[in-house]
């Protein structure tokens, strides 16, 4: 499973200093030095782009923060996966498994490619635990 996909919790941390924010760029930074491929499903561009908004308008960066960490984003050569090509296999991991299908789309492209959601979310990893994707699954902060 040396594939990887990356999901916006991880990605958003290159951008913005949060908590994580440390731990992100290692992992990114270890993984791009390693050569792993670095896989999204295409709506994690919107994603990120919703997310450095919302960080401008709570005052947590600005115009030129935002345009610096989508050329971060940008520059790490994403694979993107098209929502068409996974849509059906997202729908019946969110079905199954409860999850939303923005993260069933993550979990698409993981199983696709046989590798691993790289993800900050926790509550993700939780609802993973004791299914069939919970070995899919690196979350950041957790030893």
């Amino acid at each position: 499973m040396k594939q990887r996909v990356i999901d916006a919790s991880v990605l958003v941390k290159l951008g913005f200093a949060e908590p994580g924010s440390d731990e992100a760029r290692q992992a990114i930074e270890r993984l791009c030095r390693d050569r792993v491929p670095l896989h999204v499903p295409d709506h994690a561009f919107a994603e990120i782009v919703s997310a450095a908004r919302r960080k401008i308008d709570r005052g947590e960066g600005s115009s030129r923060d935002a345009r610096e960490f989508l050329a971060i984003v940008l520059g790490l050569q994403l694979v993107p996966w098209s929502c068409v090509r996974t849509a059906g296999a997202a729908l019946e991991i969110s079905l199954a498994l409860g999850v939303s299908p923005y993260d069933a789309f993550y979990l698409a492209v993981a199983e696709h490619v046989d590798g691993r959601l790289v993800t900050a979310d926790h509550g993700l990893a939780s609802a993973l635990a004791g299914t069939v994707f919970e070995g899919r699954v690196e979350v950041l902060g957790r030893r």
